[in-house]
């Protein structure tokens, strides 16, 4: 090989070497942005992960809130059923204490009344927790 020829071939390894080079440091760069990917792919699954845990967790809540709810709506329910049972009671010793001393009817008749407002006073104190559950 003449000079000429070993010039020619120097300047092609030369070139093939800055391509090369090129080519690595676009290697690294494309390795380096697929880390940072992988990265935040792990990060995102991370925020899902959690973000997903939080819904079942809210599910869990608002299932022991409803079944909470059915409850105090059973207890309200038996509650009115009392009440309206007391009120009947009222009525009937009314109308059975006509033919009684006006003193005995007026304190039964207070006696009753005083159950019938504790019943009431239940009723609405069930009412309330029924709708601070609800708003829950």
């Amino acid at each position: 090989m003449d000079v000429q020829g070993l010039r020619e071939r120097a300047g092609q390894c030369e070139e093939m070497n800055t391509r090369l080079m090129e080519l690595t440091t676009r290697l690294n760069g494309a390795e380096s942005t697929c880390s940072e990917t992988e990265a935040r792919l792990r990060e995102n699954e991370a925020v899902l992960a959690s973000a997903e845990s939080a819904q079942r967790q809210a599910e869990s809540d608002r299932a022991r809130v409803e079944e909470n709810l059915h409850q105090k709506e059973s207890e309200l329910a038996q509650m009115e059923t009392r009440l309206r049972q007391k009120e009947s009671e009222c009525a009937m010793l009314e109308a059975g204490q006509q033919g009684k001393d006006g003193d005995e009817m007026e304190t039964l008749y207070r006696q009753k009344t005083a159950e019938c407002l504790e019943m009431e006073t239940r009723l609405q104190q069930k009412g309330t927790e029924l709708s601070e559950a609800t708003d829950r």
